[in-house]
């Protein structure tokens, strides 16, 4: 037990001092004639805590997967429809609201969206996708979906073929390899 407690009390200290943010008086004093030094140990004791307990140099991540289909109501294409895809992921709870359009027969376009993220070696990624038709009584859902890996068509493997979204019908939970849709969609399932 003691052990344990040794090896606790060990990793507790490594924590703090990576994640200390050193103000202390005899910095400030010694930075007009030692800035460099200072600086210099200051980098090297961040980029040793870094490279075991803080985050990654900015990578691109895919936080949503291009989807291309078709919106229907009843089975009736829905023409000069919006689309708003609602996106939220690590870090940014506020999300990115984008708007699209459906052509004359209903049919939809979304591209991929991506950021460069600084994302801690521990955390993990996830991203949430919302999709709504807007009509002039209210907003329908059709797609909601989850990725956990930043990369393109993590959440499927492949691009999604045949998408047929109809608002009118029921939602479902379709399984993924990482998680799950719920969605009024259907599409070609990958072989």
């Amino acid at each position: 037990m003691k052990y344990w407690i040794e090896i606790i009390s060990g990793l507790s200290f490594i924590i703090l001092l990576g994640c200390s943010n050193e103000d202390g008086s005899q910095d400030k004093a010694a930075e007009g004639r030692f800035s460099s030094d200072i600086s210099q140990a200051k980098s090297n004791k961040e980029s040793t805590m870094l490279g075991l307990f803080g985050k990654k140099e900015g990578e691109v991540y895919v936080i949503s997967s291009p989807l291309e289909g078709t919106l229907v109501k009843n089975g009736q294409p829905l023409a000069n429809t919006k689309i708003i895809r609602r996106l939220r992921w690590n870090g940014n709870d506020d999300g990115v609201v984008d708007e699209f359009q459906t052509d004359e027969n209903g049919n939809f376009n979304i591209p991929a969206h991506e950021e460069i993220l600084s994302i801690g070696k521990l955390t993990q990624f996830v991203s949430n996708i919302e999709l709504f038709s807007e009509s002039e009584t209210d907003d329908n859902f059709f797609w909601y979906s989850n990725k956990f890996s930043g990369e393109l068509f993590s959440d499927f493997e492949t691009p999604v073929k045949s998408l047929v979204c109809d608002i009118d019908d029921n939602e479902s939970r379709v399984e993924l390899k990482h998680g799950a849709v719920y969605s009024k969609c259907r599409w070609e399932k990958a072989q």
